[in-house]
C-alpha cells in the first residue's frame, strides 16, 4: 500500500515541473467560488459517434447542462443501462476557474456521516492542480444491524499544465475503498454468523496521464491517455490493468475527417491462480459531411487472447449515416460491432457481491444494427427514439453460487444471443436553470435453446427509466431530483428454482441555499417513498436514507 501511494505522489509532482508558456486553462474538475451564483455550466453530451445535431446550428441551449451533485447512498449501484457509453465531465470556461477551498459536512439516518472536502488551485494560466476527499459510512444497513453497515472513502488528485502552446497535459491519480458485507442470508441464518467472516473491502489505486494537443489551427488533433490501476478485495483476488488509449484524428477540408481510435488493455488477474489477457483495438474511420449528409465508415479490429473463440483476430463492421431533413429533423442508421473488454473491477462496480474465481471472458457482439430519428421541436426540447437488435456471445449474467447465496458467479451465453432494445431519450433544457433529462429501454433477450445453464437473462432488467431534473428557484437556491426504475428482474435460486424481483423505484432529491458567500446548507435523501427492492437476490435495499449538513468556502 505504501509503495502505491508514494508512486502517486511522485507522479502528480514530477508532473508540475513541466509547465511553461502562458495560455487558457480550458478545462476544471469542479469550481469553488467565494461569491457564488448557481448557474448550468456547460457540458458535453456523448450520444453517438455522428453528431446529430446540424453543423450550422450555432445556437443550442443544450451546451449548458448541469453537472449532478447527487451522493449514492445505497449499495450497489444499479447497473448502467448502456455500458459503453461513458458519462462525460462537465466542462468550465476559463474565466470561472478559481482557487479556493469548500468543506461540506452532514450527518444522516443510519449512522451516517459525510465529509466532503475539495481544494482547487490555480497557480498560473498554464498551471492548475485539484483535490478532492470523499468519506461516507453508515453504521447499519437494511437488516437493522451492523451485518449490512457500508462505507466508501476516495481521494483524487490532479493537475493541468499547459507545456507549449500546443499541448495539453492532465496527470491525475487516485484511491478509493469501499466496505460492506455479504449480509445476504436468512435472518435466523445471518444471525448466527460471525460479522467478521462476512466482511468484505474492495479498493483500487489508479494513476492516469492525458496528453492531449490543443493546437486549433493544426488539422491534426492528438489524445493519448495511459492509465494504470491495481485492484484487490479482502481475499486473494488481485488484479491489474494497464489501458493505452489513442486517438488521432485529420481534418484539412471542411466536410472530410480521417483517423484512428486504438486501445492497448493489458490485464492480470490472480486469485488461487494467474491469468493474463490482452485486448487490442483499432479502428480507423472516415467521415465525410456535406450539405444533409453526414457519412462515416470505419472497421474495427481486434486481437485478443480469450481462449474461448476460435481465432484471435475479429474483424467488425461500423457504418453510420446521418440525414438532416430539417434542421430539427435528422434520421440515422448503421451497423457495427465490438469487443467489450470485462475485467473483475468492471464486474464488482455492478455488482460488489462476487464470489472467489470469477471467470472473466470480453463480451463478443459481431453485429448490432440500429436506427432512430433526433427531434427539436424548439431549442429547449430533443427527443430521441432509437430500436436497435444485437447479436451477443459471452455476455456476463450474474447468478446466486449454489454453494453460498449471499455471493454471485458469472456465468456467459456460450451461443449466440439476440438482444432487440427500444429506447427513448428525451432532454429538456430552457437555459435559465431548468434541465430535465429522461432515458428508457425496453428489452427482450432470444437466448439459445442449447444453453444448459441460462434459461432466462438472470438479473438483467426487460425495462429501465432513468429521470434526472436540475432546477434553479433563486440564484442562491439548488434543487436537483433523480428517479431509477427498472424491472422484469428474474433470478436463479441455489435449488434451481426462479423468483421474479419486484420492479425497483429510487427516488432520491438533494437541495442546497447558499446562506451567504461562505456558507451554504443542504439536504439530500435517496429512496424517499421508502420502496423495499432488491437489485441483486437476497440483497435488500435501504428504505429512505437522507443526509443533512452545511458547506463552507474559503
Amino acid at each position: 500500500m505504501k509503495k502505491y501511494l508514494l508512486a502517486i505522489g511522485i507522479f502528480v509532482w514530477a508532473g508540475s515541473l513541466y509547465a511553461q508558456s502562458p495560455t487558457g486553462i480550458e478545462n476544471a474538475e469542479f469550481v469553488i467560488e467565494k461569491e457564488r451564483e448557481n448557474k448550468l455550466p456547460p457540458a458535453q453530451r456523448s450520444f453517438e459517434r455522428i453528431s446529430f445535431v446540424p453543423y450550422w446550428v450555432k445556437d443550442s441551449t443544450f451546451k449548458n447542462t448541469p453537472a449532478f451533485q447527487i451522493i449514492e447512498l445505497n449499495l450497489p449501484v444499479l447497473a448502467p443501462m448502456q455500458p459503453q457509453v461513458e458519462a462525460q465531465p462537465a466542462r468550465i470556461v476559463k474565466d470561472e476557474v478559481q482557487s479556493g477551498t469548500m468543506l461540506r459536512g452532514g450527518f444522516g439516518n443510519y449512522g451516517t456521516p459525510l465529509l466532503v472536502v475539495q481544494h482547487a488551485q490555480k497557480v498560473s494560466d498554464e498551471l492548475s492542480y485539484h483535490a478532492n476527499f470523499t468519506h461516507r459510512s453508515s453504521a447499519t444497513g437494511p437488516t437493522g444491524d451492523n451485518k449490512s453497515a457500508d462505507a466508501y472513502n476516495q481521494l483524487r488528485i490532479g493537475s493541468r499544465h499547459r507545456l507549449h502552446p500546443s499541448w495539453m497535459v492532465k496527470p491525475s491519480a487516485g484511491f478509493e475503498r469501499r466496505g460492506f458485507y455479504f449480509y445476504g442470508y436468512a435472518p435466523l441464518q445471518l444471525e448466527s454468523i460471525r460479522r467478521d467472516s462476512i466482511k468484505q473491502y474492495l479498493q483500487r489505486f489508479d494513476i492516469d496521464i492525458e496528453i492531449q494537443s490543443v493546437q486549433s489551427k493544426s488539422p491534426w488533433q492528438i489524445t493519448v491517455r495511459p492509465a494504470f490501476y491495481h485492484f484487490n478485495d479482502r481475499f486473494s483476488a488481485r488484479e491489474q490493468t494497464f489501458t493505452l488509449p489513442l486517438r488521432l484524428q485529420y481534418q484539412k477540408i471542411r466536410f472530410w475527417q480521417a483517423g484512428l481510435e486504438a486501445e492497448w488493455l493489458y490485464n492480470r488477474r490472480t486469485d488461487s491462480s494467474r491469468v493474463k489477457r490482452s485486448l487490442l483495438l483499432w479502428r480507423p474511420y472516415f467521415r465525410w459531411q456535406k450539405s444533409q449528409w453526414d457519412i462515416q465508415a470505419a472497421a474495427r479490429l481486434t486481437i485478443d487472447n480469450d481462449s474461448t473463440l476460435n481465432s484471435s483476430l475479429h474483424v467488425y463492421p461500423d457504418l453510420a449515416v446521418a440525414y438532416h431533413f430539417l434542421v430539427d429533423f435528422t434520421a440515422k442508421a448503421g451497423v457495427r460491432g465490438r469487443m467489450q473488454a470485462n475485467t473483475l473491477y468492471d464486474f464488482s462496480r455492478q455488482n460488489p457481491w462476487l464470489a472467489p474465481e470469477i471467470q472473466l471472458l470480453h463480451t463478443h457482439i459481431p453485429l448490432e444494427i440500429y436506427a432512430g430519428i433526433q427531434v427539436t421541436p424548439t431549442p429547449a426540447w430533443r427527443i430521441e427514439p432509437q430500436i436497435s437488435i444485437s447479436w451477443q456471445q459471452y455476455r456476463p449474467f450474474f447468478i446466486n453460487s449454489p454453494t453460498d447465496s449471499s455471493r454471485f458467479v458469472v456465468r456467459y451465453n456460450q451461443e449466440m444471443m439476440q438482444q432487440s432494445e427500444l429506447s427513448l431519450q428525451v432532454e429538456y433544457n430552457n437555459g435559465r436553470g431548468l434541465y430535465w433529462t429522461l432515458q428508457g429501454s425496453l428489452w427482450r433477450y432470444a437466448l439459445s435453446d442449447k444453453e444448459t445453464v441460462l434459461a432466462e437473462p438472470y438479473h438483467l432488467p426487460t425495462w429501465a427509466f432513468n429521470s434526472r431534473l436540475s432546477w434553479l428557484p433563486l440564484p442562491k437556491w439548488e434543487m436537483q431530483m433523480q428517479a431509477h426504475l427498472l424491472g422484469g428482474i428474474q433470478a436463479l435460486r441455489p435449488d434451481g428454482s426462479t423468483a421474479n424481483l419486484d420492479p425497483v423505484f429510487d427516488v432520491g432529491i438533494y437541495s442546497h441555499y447558499q446562506i451567504t458567500r461562505q456558507l451554504g446548507a443542504f439536504v439530500q435523501a435517496s429512496n424517499i417513498f421508502g420502496q423495499s427492492y432488491s437489485r441483486y437476490l437476497y440483497y435488500p435495499s435501504r428504505k429512505i436514507t437522507f443526509i443533512g449538513g452545511l458547506s463552507y468556502r474559503f
